[in-house]
């Protein structure tokens, strides 16, 4: 069901489901970029951070991270307040994170896991919009 909105509320209102779009986009992605990440020690998985407006981050230090859910690092960010219109990174600073995302370099996923963890972001954004669109979710 589509919600009523006065004409002069419209501004207001489409901003708030944007800035929810923006707020599940992001928090998906890094879910889904750490959950396909190959581990060795763990440290790649926990490495994973979301910047507002930077890529600058530090990694996790060397070390074992197994049996660690990571969670949610950010550098300038403040998880839960994305706003439409602001720039977010999904990022990892580790040296040899790109080889591992864009090279292949490692034999427990497959060579283009992170393009494919991309589509499926781009998917799901597109569906999500049209829930919120139809009113499916508010």
């Amino acid at each position: 069901m589509t919600d009523q909105v006065p004409i002069d509320q419209i501004g207001n209102y489409s901003e708030k489901k944007l800035d929810k779009l923006m707020r599940a986009i992001v928090l998906e992605a890094d879910k889904l970029v750490k959950e396909g990440s190959p581990v060795d020690t763990g440290r790649f998985a926990v490495s994973w951070q979301v910047g507002e407006g930077s890529n600058k981050g530090t990694p996790a230090k060397k070390g074992k991270y197994v049996n660690t859910v990571p969670s949610i690092k950010g550098s300038n960010y403040s998880p839960g307040n994305e706003k439409i219109g602001k720039e977010y990174f999904i990022h990892n600073n580790l040296p040899y994170a790109e080889k591992l995302c864009y090279q292949g370099h490692s034999k427990k996923v497959d060579s283009n896991w992170f393009e494919m963890v991309a589509k499926e972001m781009q998917g799901i954004a597109k569906q999500w919009w049209k829930d919120i669109i139809k009113g499916d979710i508010s």
